[in-house]
């Protein structure tokens, strides 16, 4: 129920999608809410600042955000977890920062991107 309301944000360019077999669950991938950010040329350029206040804040007033351990973003990455919780406060949402999930002490998944809520 926690994450019936939340919205991811990834810049992946691959575009594509495994193949849904079920009907039900391939009817509601493609009738989904999407808020699109378009990722051109002027936005690439936007400092971590710019992009949480212009790009996440402005946009879509988050109570939560929830980010992978390594996660970075803005003009050459330069926002991270350090960055966000600088500014927790100042725009009011919960910062939420798991954990990666190991097997055997090695880490298998890490590319938790950017979900807020």
């Amino acid at each position: 129920e926690l994450l019936s309301d939340a919205l991811s944000v990834s810049f992946d360019n691959s575009g594509g999608h495994d193949y849904i077999e079920d009907a039900d669950a391939r009817f509601d991938y493609y009738h989904r809410i999407e808020e699109r950010i378009p990722f051109d040329l002027d936005f690439s350029m936007s400092s971590a600042s710019e992009f949480l206040n212009e790009g996440i804040i402005s946009k879509f007033q988050p109570s939560r955000i929830i980010v992978g351990y390594d996660h970075h973003f803005g003009y050459k990455r330069e926002g991270d977890i350090n960055l966000l919780k600088y500014y927790e406060r100042v725009y009011n949402y919960q910062l939420i920062n798991p954990k990666p999930l190991k097997k055997n002490k090695v880490i298998i998944k890490k590319n938790l991107e950017l979900i807020f809520f």
